[in-house]
């Protein structure tokens, strides 16, 4: 099978038109571009992440396999490992930190819009008509 020679082409042709090194040449440009720009903070955040919650449900959503705290123990490990300055890291990983916040925010909106009014008293709370009650 011949190679195409239009790089449309070649991409809706397969793998097996492309060549078998040609897959593993566009991973290795695509982690160069990204370790030479910001975004290998960010990359590196979400594929902690990923991580970290591939090993909670392999835990069976055991609570101390939090994917959270495993992926910031695996950027602190990463980070001291390879020497890296966390400035550097940060200009990457800002963008997760930009949405961290409105993130937070809609968090505790519908929290506040779930609370128990009787918090702080002797009554319990729980039931549908707590949980339907608005300020």
């Amino acid at each position: 099978m011949s190679v195409p020679a239009d790089p449309a082409d070649a991409a809706l042709a397969g793998p097996a038109a492309r060549g078998a090194t040609e897959g593993a040449d566009t991973l290795w440009q695509v982690w160069v571009y990204l370790a030479e720009t910001p975004l290998v903070g960010l990359t590196v955040t979400l594929a902690a992440y990923l991580v970290g919650d591939w090993v909670y449900r392999r835990a069976r959503l055991f609570p101390l396999a939090n994917p959270v705290l495993i992926a910031v123990l695996l950027l602190a490990a990463l980070l001291w490992a390879t020497g890296t300055d966390y400035r550097v890291y940060f200009e990457g990983a800002q963008f997760v930190h930009f949405l961290l916040g409105p993130a937070t925010v809609a968090l505790a909106r519908r929290r506040w819009r779930w609370r128990c009014p009787s918090i702080g008293t002797s009554r319990p709370c729980g039931g549908r008509r707590w949980r339907s009650w608005r300020p």
